[in-house]
């Protein structure tokens, strides 16, 4: 369910008619699935942010929850429970601590492909979003955990946009590089747990809980891992 007004406008969303139409085919092909815009999920207060790149077709534009439903979330949510930042591995039960997840596309793109008007359209919702979540302001640190380049390239992009202080330049993504773009604000950047990058090793779970490990004692001041 929505948690919020703009939650709810967010799903009302019709601006790219690609992602309209391949949407609504899904939901005539697949009844009883979400095949609408998705909202991030987790507090607006959260000092994590997770962004990934958009929905996956069988994920959470299947399910309507954020990184759930497909071997990804799966593998995202053993890092975080690792981490100490879910209660649980399954992306459908566990309760999330501290950390806010989302995707700078809301919509599923075909074939996993956005295109850079669909990017920029977005950012009507993901600009608000990070804005919520810092500010310049702020007096703890927040941190931002990228998955994939594409990810990390739009919020390069949200960044440069301004947020009424200068933000030094987030540069270019490599797997587990730390940036400190301001006092209050560390970017993290992490290969995507797509099944591609897993099944050839290009990702392995040991190094998604590293990023996560080092996320959880940026954001929250020392190492959090869950028992057992």
């Amino acid at each position: 369910m929505p948690s919020s007004l703009d939650d709810r406008a967010l799903l009302r969303c019709r601006q790219c008619p690609r992602l309209v139409s391949a949407m609504s085919a899904y939901r005539q092909a697949n009844p009883g699935s979400h095949g609408r815009p998705v909202p991030g999920r987790g507090s607006g207060r959260s000092r994590l942010l997770v962004l990934g790149l958009a929905p996956g077709r069988r994920g959470a534009n299947h399910t309507g929850l954020v990184f759930a439903g497909d071997a990804s979330s799966r593998f995202l949510f053993q890092a975080l429970h690792h981490a100490g930042l879910a209660s649980a591995t399954d992306p459908y039960t566990a309760r999330l601590d501290g950390v806010r997840l989302t995707n700078a596309l809301k919509c599923w793109p075909p074939d996993n492909r956005p295109t850079p008007a669909e990017f920029g359209r977005c950012a009507r919702w993901l600009d608000p979003e990070l804005a919520r979540f810092w500010r310049p302001g702020a007096r703890r640190t927040r941190v931002i955990v990228t998955l994939g380049r594409l990810a990390h390239q739009q919020l390069q992009r949200a960044l440069s946009r301004g947020y009424g202080e200068p933000v030094q330049a987030l540069g270019d993504f490599g797997h587990h590089r730390s940036q400190r773009v301001h006092p209050t604000l560390e970017v993290l950047s992490s290969y995507h747990p797509s099944l591609q990058n897993v099944n050839t090793g290009r990702l392995t779970q040991s190094m998604l809980n590293a990023v996560f490990e080092q996320a959880a004692a940026l954001s929250h001041g020392k190492p959090r891992r869950s028992p057992g």
